[in-house]
């Protein structure tokens, strides 16, 4: 059974949440509750900063409320809103996420944190800000999506500077 079916209290807290954030936030526009083809419940929204508006959709997940809720652009497939966001077209990465979610964070805060993100990053005016990232990744994390990379052990580094300049070697490459 789907969750705003058998929590209806739950699902009725999260609908006066996002109404009483419309009503109070300029920059908010409701458009609209709809389900997906997985049944997923989904509020559809304009967020406005300045004179962009960014067309988004806050989709509740099937566990929800105790997996969180994620936010990403509507109907824009190939542009790129944010730094903290899973490529183009792809979901914000915002301040409440699978590490950190309780059960007590709602819909209403997610698009809060998207907004904060967003205007922080696009500003209507002055500099646009870096928001920092939560997340401390590895090199091999930052690496794994560059092409051409070689993995250079202590090892491979020790032959390397035992070697003279100009001296020849044959070599495999796994290619993967």
């Amino acid at each position: 059974m789907w969750w705003y079916l058998s929590d209806l209290a739950r699902f009725k807290s999260e609908r006066l949440g996002l109404d009483a954030l419309a009503a109070s936030a300029d920059w908010l526009s409701p458009l609209g509750w709809r389900t997906d083809d997985a049944k997923r419940l989904i509020f559809d929204a304009a967020i406005t900063i300045g004179t962009r508006t960014y067309q988004v959709f806050l989709r509740y997940p099937a566990h929800f409320p105790h997996t969180p809720p994620s936010v990403y652009p509507r109907g824009e497939q190939t542009t790129l809103w944010s730094n903290h966001q899973f490529g183009p077209g792809g979901e914000l990465c915002l301040e409440y996420r699978p590490d950190n979610w309780t059960s007590d964070v709602t819909g209403a805060m997610l698009l809060l944190s998207a907004h904060r993100l967003l205007f922080t990053e696009n500003p209507p005016e002055g500099k646009a800000e870096r928001v920092p990232s939560a997340h401390e990744v590895s090199l091999g994390q930052t690496l794994r999506t560059r092409t051409l990379r070689l993995l250079m052990t202590r090892k491979l580094a020790g032959f390397f500077a035992e070697m003279k300049v100009g001296d020849m070697l044959n070599g495999n490459m796994l290619v993967h």
